[in-house]
């Protein structure tokens, strides 16, 4: 819808600028035409600018109006023509970068088909779009798009670009979860499970939220929009004088130089477009606001399950003890761990094949089973020497460990521990070089954090953490820094400083916290470097268009009134000039990478509370 509003908005301005353009030519074989067409455009800028005050919007078309009426009256249909020609294709310009900016949303959401195959008993029946449901089975066949976030139950070549904003192919095996959004790149038909329905699947959040911010305003956009107003009623009380002081022609001068929608158009295009290329790479930016906020932030909190981690758990390497050998004792613990549903057997089960013939499982202590003819006990240090009769060796140190007694001799342990995020090192690295302080918090027992810590390198770390502890770090950490801080959370206990932060960002899942972050990394933490320094080259466009447009204005409004340039040229520099060179230097300055480097903050150790 918005994208269309402003195709007409084009149009409109192509239509102006036509007759703008006759005008121009009619003027200077001075057909007495020409005096009427500006007198005419002039009255529909006025009711442009009326509809649009009726409405509780203050515009500039009201200086544009008045330019028109003066200028029809002392004369000057020429210099007025083209002052107006220049006026249409900036405004044309503007709406046309801005609805390809909203296209692109669009595009997304073009990817998903109305009509999809579903697997009904022994046969498949094609059915509309919104009437699937999780569980579902849906057939997508090559070159199609997965129009629901599901789980794979073929293997398959996927294209993910849509979702990564890279051009990648990636092979999916059954089990594997795939997205909306995803492309199946392979020669067979995919089989996914839907997991999720439409309404709530990647893609379709993606395009709902990003038309969402496509409408909010950054700080900077409800400055100039409160102080419009006021603006333009000097520039009109400074016109005035000019009139009296150097006759109307001079005072042109004043209003064509001071009309402020050079920063207006290059405020909100900045905003549009860069909401719009972040989504289109799934980072989802509630507005200009929050990269404005974030483009201050020194300090990022991290949460670790989920954000740095994968939430699992793999072996790190097996103890053996008493003649045991390594390959013994994870053979029959894993077997072993079948019987249980604690986290640390799951992921040890996935070691083998075999399954214990008998298993008794005491909650979140330990497993007695019978493997292979074999006794074994495994569980947590407490509980084997409770079997044993005495404390057996702790050898994991900061890993989590499983110990194992196999026919009432102790044989070993097993130490684990979280799998990091791929690429997690090198995302701390980026942060670190950016001059950003990491700090990692938790609500995971020391070891456990320490040692995620340790592995990336950041020296500052909370473990413990209840939810209103973390929420408690948020305020001690931007007191602490004299800095806004932005917080990177997955989970439910990560709402409260999520929300408190100055920009919370939901990593991965989309759900209620998400509805609570001001960002989405939809593709996890690995974009925060992206969407950091994004918020870098947003700051600075915003900046240097309007550095760059107050300093045309200034100059052109002193030559004009000094006579060294005629009307229309001041025009073309001093109001529509300034407007495009404000847009092609956010262009581009958003798409130069570079970021202000920061200085490190001082060292600082974990602790478990504040």
């Amino acid at each position: 819808m918005g994208a269309h509003l402003r195709e007409e908005e084009v149009w409109f301005w192509v239509g102006f600028g036509t007759a703008a353009s006759a005008s121009t030519m009619l003027a200077y074989f001075g057909h007495w035409v020409a005096g009427y067409i500006v007198l005419a455009l002039a009255l529909l800028l006025g009711a442009r600018f009326a509809y649009a005050l009726a409405n509780g919007v203050f515009t500039v078309d009201l200086l544009m109006s008045i330019v028109g009426f003066v200028g029809h009256a002392i004369g000057a249909v020429l210099e007025t023509s083209m002052v107006y020609v220049l006026y249409a294709v900036a405004e044309a310009s503007e709406a046309y970068v801005e609805s390809l900016a909203r296209r692109r949303i669009s595009m997304l959401e073009s990817l998903l088909p109305s009509r999809v195959l579903v697997k009904k008993g022994k046969g498949v029946r094609e059915e509309p779009l919104d009437e699937v449901r999780p569980g579902d089975v849906i057939i997508v066949r090559p070159g199609e798009v997965i129009p629901v976030d599901g789980v794979s139950l073929s293997p398959g070549l996927v294209d993910t670009r849509f979702v990564t904003g890279e051009h990648e192919r990636r092979l999916v095996e059954p089990g594997d979860p795939v997205e909306s959004g995803y492309i199946n790149a392979g020669r067979s038909p995919l089989i996914v499970r839907a997991l999720k329905p439409p309404s709530e699947s990647l893609l379709a959040i993606l395009v709902r939220t990003a038309e969402e911010v496509l409408e909010r305003k950054t700080r900077i956009q409800r400055l100039i929009e409160r102080i419009v107003p006021s603006y333009t009623l000097l520039v009109l009380a400074v016109f005035g004088l000019f009139v009296l002081l150097a006759g109307p022609y001079r005072g042109l001068t004043v209003l064509l130089a001071g009309c402020p929608s050079a920063f207006i158009v290059a405020s909100s295009f900045t905003t549009v477009y860069s909401v719009s290329i972040l989504a289109t790479r799934s980072i989802l930016v509630k507005g200009g606001s929050v990269l404005e906020t974030l483009a201050h932030c020194n300090v990022v909190i991290l949460d670790k399950t989920g954000t740095l981690t994968l939430g699992e758990l793999r072996v790190a390497k097996v103890v053996p003890s008493n003649g045991f050998t390594a390959r013994q004792v994870l053979k029959l613990a894993c077997a072993a761990a079948k019987a249980s549903r604690h986290p640390a057997s799951q992921a040890l089960a996935k070691e083998c094949r075999e399954a214990p013939e008998q298993a008794r499982e005491e909650p979140g202590r330990g497993v007695v089973a019978v493997v292979s003819g074999h006794l074994v006990v495994m569980g947590s240090r407490g509980f084997v020497a409770s079997h044993l009769g005495y404390e057996p060796p702790s050898p994991c140190r900061e890993s989590k460990e499983v110990h194992v007694a196999i026919d009432g001799r102790y044989a070993g342990s097993i130490c684990m521990e979280e799998e990091l995020v791929e690429n997690a090192k090198k995302v701390i690295d980026e942060l670190r070089s950016m001059g950003l302080r990491v700090v990692i918090a938790s609500g995971d027992r020391r070891d456990a954090v320490k040692t995620v810590a340790d592995k990336l390198g950041v020296d500052e770390y909370y473990y413990g953490l209840k939810p209103h502890e973390k929420l408690e770090l948020v305020r001690r950490l931007r007191a602490r820094y004299n800095s806004p801080v932005a917080m990177l959370g997955d989970g439910i206990n990560d709402v409260e400083a999520l929300a408190e932060a100055d920009v919370g960002i939901a990593v991965g899942g989309i759900d209620v916290v998400a509805e609570v972050a001001d960002a989405i990394l939809a593709n996890g933490v690995t974009d925060l470097p992206k969407l950091i320094r994004y918020a870098y080259s947003f700051r600075n466009a915003i900046t240097t268009s309007f550095a760059i447009a107050a300093l045309v204005k200034t100059m052109s409004a002193t030559l004009g009134l000094l006579g060294y340039l005629p009307l229309w040229v001041v025009a073309a520099l001093g109001d529509e000039g300034a407007t495009i060179l404000g847009v092609l230097t956010s262009l581009l300055t958003i798409h130069t990478r570079t970021w202000e480097p920061r200085l490190a903050t001082t060292h600082r150790t974990g602790r478990p509370h504040l």
